[in-house]
């Protein structure tokens, strides 16, 4: 018998009513638990189910990944890119989750480090993108951005953001990044709105370093956000190196999911 973890969202309108229809469908067929104040017993869990929107099952992937277990998304935000299921769909795809009628498709993470002068460290990992910004609104971040060993340039900015594949599709989409299909093994550098002309976004090789310094005249707040969440605050003696994370997401596919008919059904309507 399968254990089916549920996260709902409860900000969001209706996640308890369709996560109580849930449990009622699954009754008898699966033993269900519910997570709650951050403990679960993740040993236990064979599949996360997730009711909410994209936000949700971002901040789901932060811990799925780590146990490896998949996540299945029922959409109840407004677009829903990473979810698998609309409301409609909901007893069709338990059906076919019970009968192991679905794929698991992994999702390539980032991951973070961060060094300070007295060689303390910070690690994150994420799903869909790090940003480099101010804390408060306005003024630049002034950064060095290495990719290996060659340096790239002094990127002055609003913020950059390094996004996964995964991650093309939301913030670095709307600050004119491109998308990236998820099985291509590549990262983005996204420059959000970037004082000089030659700064667009860069797609790098998923098997490259980057290297991240402020420069010195950089005495701004600078913070390192991941998957929308402030992690650290960037000081002028510190190094952030990004890597390709050894984590993955797992997220479960129901249908004959078609990445560019996705995006035409979600981004272009």
């Amino acid at each position: 018998m399968l254990t089916v973890l549920l996260v709902p969202n409860t900000e969001k309108e209706g996640a308890a009513y369709y996560a109580e229809m849930v449990c009622a469908y699954l009754k008898d067929k699966a033993e269900i638990l519910y997570y709650k104040d951050g403990f679960c017993d993740f040993d236990k869990v064979d599949i996360i189910i997730v009711f909410g929107g994209d936000g949700t099952l971002l901040e789901t992937a932060s811990y799925s990944s780590k146990h490896k277990i998949p996540v299945l998304g029922i959409n109840l935000g407004s677009l829903g890119f990473l979810a698998e299921v609309e409301k409609h769909e909901i007893t069709e795809s338990l059906d076919k989750l019970l009968s192991g009628d679905y794929t698991v498709e992994e999702r390539m993470m980032l991951h973070a480090r961060l060094v300070s002068k007295d060689g303390k460290k910070q690690e994150f990992d994420c799903l869909n993108d790090f940003v480099i910004s101010r804390a408060n609104q306005g003024g630049l971040v002034d950064l060095k951005l290495y990719i290996g060993d060659e340096p790239v340039e002094d990127f002055k900015a609003d913020g950059i953001i390094f996004a996964t594949p995964t991650g093309s599709s939301a913030y670095s989409l709307s600050a004119g990044g491109p998308f990236l299909d998820p099985s291509v093994s590549a990262f983005l550098i996204t420059p959000v709105c970037p004082h000089s002309i030659y700064s667009r976004a860069i797609v790098y090789s998923s098997d490259k370093e980057i290297s991240i310094t402020p420069n010195q005249k950089n005495n701004s707040e600078t913070v390192v956000i991941g998957d929308g969440r402030v992690l650290a605050e960037l000081k002028s003696s510190d190094r952030l190196i990004i890597t390709k994370s050894h984590l993955t997401t797992k997220l479960i596919r129901l249908k004959n999911h078609a990445f560019y008919n996705t995006l035409k059904n979600k981004l272009m309507h």
